[in-house]
Order: structure tokens, then sequence, then C-alpha cells
């Protein structure tokens, strides 16, 4: 993965799995609470996870000390490792990752890739 100075590799996955699979990402994001805390996300992934999207962070702290908030505020989280130099982008894995948020925009842009993702039956 060819990496641009200050930029992580945690970002730049994100923008070749936005590319491939027509995904809307801000990145970096900056979520402000109304009780004036910022939260430094890595990315927001929108349309997936809660009514505002899935910020991505590498480290839980940045979440934990105003969680409640952020739930309140409409947004899911997730903590990812950054990945390793070496990584591949998987679109399989991508897919997966994201089915497993769920769909939350509009259901006329559902992305058919991701209809194709049926839950396993139990």
């Amino acid at each position: 993965m060819n990496t641009p100075p200050n930029r992580s590799l945690l970002v730049e996955s994100w923008l070749q799995t936005a590319d491939d699979l027509g995904i809307r990402i801000v990145a970096p994001f900056e979520l402000v609470l109304e009780s004036g805390a910022r939260v430094q996300a890595k990315v927001l992934v929108r349309d997936f996870g809660d009514r505002h999207g899935m910020l991505v962070v590498s480290d839980f702290e940045i979440i934990k000390r105003n969680h409640d908030e952020i739930i309140r505020a409409g947004y899911g989280y997730s903590t990812m490792s950054e990945p390793r130099i070496e990584a591949e982008y998987d679109r399989d894995t991508s897919i997966e990752v994201l089915a497993d948020w769920g769909w939350t925009g509009p259901e006329y842009k559902r992305p058919t890739w991701l209809e194709a993702e049926a839950p396993d039956s139990e």
C-alpha cells in the first residue's frame, strides 16, 4: 500500500474501500458533541451503523470518555487497528464489515453488493 506522508494506512484502506464499493466517507472527521467535546475519528463511514454513520478510530480511549453522548448523537463506532503495510485490500472482508454494521442510508440507495450479502441463518 502506497501511503502519502501524514496519512494512516487505516485511512488509506477506507479510501480504497470507498472507491471500490462506492460508499461515502469523510477522512479525517471531527465530531463536535452537544457538550462541546470533540471526537477525532480517522474516518466517518456514512450510511452505515447508525443514522449519522460509523466513526472509525484506532484507539478506544477516543470513544470511551464520550461514549453515551456519541450514541445519543446518532453515531456508531468501531475501533480498528492500523493495517500492516503489506496488507492487501480484501473486498469480501470490507463488504462483510459493512454488512455487519448494517445499512442506514436511504433504501433506494442501498448498494447492490450489500443485497448479495445474505445474513447467516441459524
